[in-house]
């Protein structure tokens, strides 16, 4: 029994550093809607175009003025 104890604090040590490794990992982009309009123009940033963006993971390469 104590083997089997060891191994299961040893997995659960490694999986806590591995959980903690890749959490850093991972990153949320902030999009400002500069208009509401739906055909949104050059240098702006339209709601739909950032919901388009959310919705198939895309970038959004609109310059901002």
């Amino acid at each position: 029994m104590p083997g089997l104890n060891r191994r299961f604090t040893s997995a659960a040590i490694a999986l806590t550093l591995l959980f903690l490794a890749m959490s850093g990992l991972s990153r949320a982009a902030t999009i400002t809607v500069n208009t509401l309009l739906a055909p949104s123009s050059e240098g702006q940033c339209g709601l739909r175009d950032v919901i388009n963006a959310a919705n198939h993971h895309i970038a959004l390469r609109k310059t901002r003025t």
